[in-house]
């Protein structure tokens, strides 16, 4: 189980996949925040090669829709067309000590999630996990 704070914490609850080639993880996002809501969140899984942005670098228009605006699903349909990614979803809105989850699919050349969403208090701020293993 792993856990990050800062308005964002992900656990991950593993669930033996029936199906062959993928497992099915319950992914619970809660929102340890007193006062930050978060937006509707972007989420994938994939093989590590993909990052969604990198530090001191400009971000994305797709990133700049989340960060400034809310809205998960231009970052969302840049995942699903990224090479390496093999899993795309998104997650509807998380308020203050509010917790949402959803069941996505860890393929077996994946081993890495990538998840990000916009504090809503903000007009360009947003929080994440960029290829966490």
């Amino acid at each position: 189980m792993k856990g990050y704070g800062l308005a964002l914490c992900l656990v991950w609850l593993y669930a033996p996949g029936v199906f062959s080639g993928y497992d099915e993880l319950e992914v619970m996002v809660e929102n340890l925040s007193f006062a930050q809501p978060l937006s509707p969140m972007a989420l994938c899984t994939h093989d590590g090669s993909y990052r969604f942005f990198e530090f001191g670098e400009p971000a994305s228009s797709q990133l700049v829709q989340l960060a400034e605006f809310g809205n998960a699903a231009p970052l969302a349909g840049q995942m699903g067309s990224s090479n390496g990614v093999e899993y795309v979803t998104t997650l509807p809105a998380v308020g203050p000590m509010e917790t949402k989850t959803a069941t996505i699919r860890m393929y077996d050349d994946s081993g890495y999630i990538s998840v990000a969403a916009m504090a809503t208090n903000t007009n360009d701020c947003f929080v994440a996990l960029n290829a966490e293993k």
